[in-house]
């Protein structure tokens, strides 16, 4: 999960994603863009490609407001493991 008010947690994705899957080997992993309820986001839609580069799935969220906090955990095994 990254902070899409805060371009730098974006930045860190790929180090996060690799020191995960150094540590826990397939283990499904969900992508997600947090904070999308506030205006002034700095990290757009269009610039989340990183899920596309290791085909996980992403998604905007908002913990304050509850936007779409349910599709990270909703996700079919079959798409988690990108068969």
């Amino acid at each position: 999960m990254f902070d899409v008010t805060a371009r730098l947690t974006y930045k860190n994705v790929p180090m996060w994603h690799r020191d995960l899957c150094r540590v826990c080997e397939n283990i499904p992993i969900v992508l997600c863009g947090n904070k999308v309820d506030v205006k002034n986001m700095h990290v757009k839609s269009k610039q989340v490609t990183f899920h596309r580069k290791k085909n996980l799935q992403y998604y905007e969220i908002s913990a304050k407001s509850n936007y779409n906090f349910e599709k990270p955990f909703s996700i079919s095994p079959e798409n988690l493991s990108g068969n």
